[in-house]
């Protein structure tokens, strides 16, 4: 059993399922661990790629020596939130070394890889196709999350439009729908950078993150489908098609931007407005080298120390994008840094402008799927190392 394809890419596939479920925190990792115990069979069977286990090896490296230079507040580091060294070194290099065992047993063929993220995707899609059904042709919507967790998914857009009606927000297994946006891209990215290439489900994937009429999705998804399509029109006359469509898709748009802005009475604006404030107003050192994995600008340490952010008008930590949080942990330099090694390790100027786009989304540097996300540009990043012997 263990040497068939098939069962090979199921349990790759639902192990990166499991590890793209963000919103159920430690939930997800009951089901994780017994899938890790299966892929140890896989473990002691397969070859280990000495190139690929070396630059794990350096990303673990790299994982302690932020970490410990958080600690000990070196530069403007700081460490002023109850997020101790040992859980963050527990928690990011168990994530690397989990997914090193999922490259395991995708033999550390990009190919095999891919297949595992693409079943992984159509099964976020099949399950974000039926909420959608289900709550738009009977009015029932189907909240996984609640049924696990206990916190509702954020469906309700609280705003209707002229003949559709009520609009509704589905979510997929996510908390919101810009948070499904999130991961699917991440993860549709993810494949497409592998492949080399843009499969027709992939423009799918992005689709559906267009079909939740969140405004942070609509912007995620519309920058990633321009793209995709630009570059595959290039040359072509098609190229020309995307101002023409702009001028009758821009003002729709902006239409339920307004209506959307209106329901929430710019609350949303505001609060996330107050958090770049909050990581901008930071001295020029502090914004310039951030504050260190284990630290965050004081005044937003004090309140995540006495409750929620919202009691100084910022929004969660995530919510402006990664570009951010990045800025807010390893500065505007970090953040330079970021942009230059992934454009070495892309060297596509379509899968790197996906890459951008991404950090505008709503993933931090720690969550699972942007780990794995990083970790594959980074040890697949050489074509002629994918088969060298081990």
């Amino acid at each position: 059993m263990l040497d068939s394809f098939n069962f090979r890419v199921f349990l790759g596939s639902i192990f990166i399922f499991f590890i793209s479920l963000e919103s159920y925190e430690l939930y997800r990792f009951y089901p994780l661990a017994l899938i890790f115990l299966v892929s140890l069979a896989y473990v002691f069977n397969e070859n280990i790629y000495v190139s690929i286990f070396k630059k794990t090896c350096a990303a673990v490296v790299f994982i302690l020596i932020i970490g410990i230079l958080g600690q000990y507040e070196f530069l403007t580091y700081k460490h002023n939130i109850s997020y101790t060294l040992f859980e963050y070194l527990t928690s990011n290099i168990l994530k690397v070394a989990l997914c090193f065992v999922l490259l395991i047993v995708g033999k550390f063929d990009r190919e095999i890889i891919a297949e595992f993220i693409k079943f992984a995707i159509v099964y976020h899609l099949f399950f974000f196709c039926m909420q959608y059904i289900s709550v738009y042709a009977i009015g029932y919507y189907i909240d996984p999350l609640e049924l696990i967790t206990g916190q509702s998914q954020r469906y309700f857009s609280g705003f209707s439009l002229p003949i559709l009606g009520a609009i509704y927000r589905p979510t997929g297994f996510f908390l919101e729908p810009s948070t499904y946006a999130t991961y699917i891209i991440i993860l549709t990215a993810s494949r497409m950078i592998l492949l080399k290439k843009v499969d027709s489900i992939d423009k799918f994937a992005v689709l559906t993150c267009f079909m939740t009429l969140s405004l942070a999705a609509i912007a995620y998804s519309s920058l990633t489908l321009l793209t995709i399509f630009y570059f595959e029109s290039k040359g072509s006359y098609k190229k020309f098609l995307i101002p023409i469509l702009s001028i009758g898709v821009l003002p729709a748009l902006y239409f339920i931007y307004q209506v959307r802005i209106d329901s929430t009475g710019g609350t949303a604006i505001a609060i996330r407005e107050g958090l770049r404030d909050y990581v901008f107003n930071q001295d020029f050192l502090s914004l310039l080298f951030g504050n260190g994995v284990l630290g965050y600008p004081t005044e937003i340490a004090n309140q995540l120390l006495e409750g929620g952010l919202w009691a100084i008008g910022a929004a969660a930590l995530n919510d402006n994008g990664i570009w951010l949080f990045l800025i807010m942990k390893l500065g505007v330099f970090g953040l330079a840094i970021y942009l230059w090694l992934t454009n070495t390790w892309i060297r596509s100027t379509r899968f790197y402008i996906i890459n951008v786009i991404i950090l505008f989304t709503k993933a931090t540097i720690f969550s699972f799927t942007f780990i794995f996300y990083v970790l594959l540009i980074y040890l697949f990043r050489n074509p002629e190392d994918d088969h060298i012997n081990p």
